[in-house]
């Protein structure tokens, strides 16, 4: 409205709606524009003014008192904006009320699949090839830090994965640049802006996070009191800074990183904010590290330790103590997996086969946009925007699959340790303790079948018991990939699978979990390796696996003809292998497959 006030002839007036208080709107008005009492009269009846309300409650008496200045001052108009968690949903607060303010009613709605594509190739024009890839990895990073999936939001990420490139895109780094992004342009004011800096501020956040740790109310995102905060916050700054705590606190709360309550509460408004900034509370507070970094307490700080090793990659000491935890809780299973290691294929090894039951002719035509676009909708639809801290369960015990996650999450981020045999032992580790904890948990959901008849809570709905048993060692493939595997852990892996090759006491099955984890990041010559791996090894479900893996590629990877011969050749002989084509029909399934996928590109 400011910019363009020739275009629209409207005076923008802002009002924060939990700040409206006792004042009346008209002393709001004059307070924004800096004017005096006889200038205002002028001005309210001569001028076209745009109230801009921010966080309206239709519950809260101020709404009475905006809708009676809006009725008695017809030149003033109204925009306000309310926060709703559901989607689409008016407030509760907004269909009771008995105000009418007549609102033209819009939602800033959460971006859809097909958006985000078309936002991607825009950003992207030169590589829209790989906007499935940037979806993905979109997805995750939305999943993971549980956020909303607003334009701005959206358009936030991409700009930070253009400007990140060529660096890792952790968790850690991502927050780090949201962060920045909301803290580098401090308030209108430009206060403190030589004086308190970027680093400044996130000090200040970071003991805030720890105050709320040890003194927060744990049942309500850790919430503390506006006048402890301030008090405590004061205390802090006295010998660092020497303007208003109020003001700093304040723009914190602006700047959509706190979020204050009518009750007079203060909280980080996204659960991430806090474990973000609580982990960079570890690096400044060394007696708060000394107590996390324990074998009895790291686990109740996973996603704190999981930012700490976002940010310190190279930190040896919490991969030391990730792996000496993992050690301690898998090592009998472990060592039994070691010596029985040739009874391990032998025990997920069946003559039912998987593929065959996959229709082959679905093969002959790839998905289009529109069923891909679904699927990301699905994905994106079943994401919880977490805005509450959940309380921290203080506890000793030792859970397996929370065990094998941190591993494996602080494996993932610490990959500027120089220590390279380090890494390659903390991989295999990792890789052994999850099978260890595949055989224990097929086990725990066979028990539970054969007692009660049917399967645990928490499988996948609609489908056969029998049939996920027999696909749960690819399951878990993908996840120990989704769990590990990045650009920057490739040459660990890469160096795992040659030196597989001259160890003796370990299964096939361990072989493929570290060459399929090596092919999904699409290490250098993966499919060459897989063509050897699966041409090579004896066991009939590895082969069936290998199927399945090679038809996801297939689908989702193949853009070349070139590319596409070489996936269906290598499916054929592997269906040859596994009897489930006749050689004399080989050619003619080439052909069909071939033909059809030139009709279908045709029809893209």
């Amino acid at each position: 409205f400011a910019n363009s006030y020739n275009l629209y002839n409207q005076i923008p007036v802002l009002i924060e709606f939990n700040e409206i208080g006792n004042k009346d709107i008209s002393q709001l008005i004059r307070h924004f524009l800096s004017i005096s009492s006889t200038e205002y009269k002028d001005l309210i009846q001569k001028a076209n003014i745009t109230l801009l309300v921010d966080d309206i409650d239709f519950s809260n008496d101020n709404s009475s008192k905006i809708a009676h200045f809006l009725k008695t001052n017809p030149r003033v108009r109204i925009i306000a904006t309310k926060e709703q968690i559901l989607e689409g949903n008016l407030p509760d607060d907004f269909i009771d009320s008995n105000i009418d303010f007549n609102f033209n009613l819009a939602f800033i709605q959460n971006f859809k699949s097909a958006q985000i594509k078309d936002l991607i190739t825009k950003w992207f024009p030169s590589q829209n090839d790989d906007y499935r890839d940037r979806i993905n990895r979109l997805i995750k990073n939305f999943e993971s830090l549980s956020l909303p999936r607003t334009p701005l939001s959206v358009t936030l990420f991409l700009w930070i994965i253009d400007k990140q490139e060529n660096q890792p895109i952790n968790n850690a780094i991502l927050t780090e640049q949201v962060v920045k992004n909301l803290l580098e342009e401090i308030n209108v004011e430009n206060i403190y802006r030589d004086t308190f800096n970027f680093s400044n501020k996130q000090r200040l956040l970071a003991f805030i996070a720890k105050l709320m740790h040890d003194n927060g109310d744990e049942n309500f995102s850790y919430r503390i009191t506006y006048s402890c905060l301030l008090e405590k916050a004061t205390e802090y700054l006295t010998t660092r800074f020497s303007g208003s705590t109020e003001k700093v606190i304040g723009d914190f709360i602006k700047r959509g990183i706190l979020s204050f309550s009518e009750q007079n509460y203060v909280k980080f408004k996204f659960a991430f904010l806090y474990h973000y900034f609580l982990s960079k509370q570890i690096s400044f507070d060394s007696s708060f590290k000394s107590e996390i970094f324990t074998l009895d307490n790291c686990l109740n700080y996973m996603d704190e330790l999981d930012y700490y090793s976002g940010l310190f990659t190279d930190s040896q000491e919490l991969l030391e103590l990730s792996q000496a935890l993992l050690i301690t809780v898998f090592k009998e299973m472990n060592d039994d997996i070691i010596e029985n290691y040739d009874k391990i294929d032998l025990f997920f090894e069946s003559k039912d086969s998987l593929s065959c039951r996959l229709n082959i002719d679905r093969i002959k035509q790839k998905p289009n946009e529109k069923e891909l676009e679904k699927l990301y909708d699905t994905q994106l639809s079943n994401i919880p925007i977490k805005r509450a801290i959940e309380k921290r369960e203080i506890s000793n015990r030792k859970p397996l699959d929370k065990t094998l996650k941190f591993a494996a999450q602080i494996f993932k981020n610490l990959e500027e340790i120089d220590d390279f045999d380090m890494k390659k032992s903390a991989l295999r580790n990792i890789i052994t303790s999850s099978i260890s904890f595949l055989i224990l948990y097929r086990d725990s959901i066979l028990y539970y079948y054969v007692k009660n008849k049917k399967g645990p809570v928490g499988l996948p709905p609609n489908i056969n018991f029998g049939f996920f048993i027999r696909i749960l060692p690819m399951l878990h493939q993908v996840l120990i990939s989704d769990w590990i595997g990045t650009q920057k852990t490739k040459s660990t892996i890469f160096k795992k699978i040659n030196s597989d090759k001259q160890v003796l006491n370990i299964s096939e099955y361990e072989r493929f979990l570290t060459l399929f984890m090596y092919a999904d990041i699409k290490g250098a010559d993966y499919q060459i390796m897989i063509k050897d791996f699966l041409k090579n090894t004896k066991w009939r479900y590895l082969k069936d696996f290998g199927v399945i893996k090679l038809i996801t590629y297939y689908y989702m990877r193949s853009k070349t003809k070139e590319s596409d011969l070489m996936y269906l050749n290598l499916i054929s002989d592997l269906k040859l292998n596994l009897k489930q084509l006749d050689a004399q029909n080989k050619s003619e399934f080439m052909r069909n497959l071939e033909l059809s996928k030139n009709r279908n590109r045709r029809k893209q």
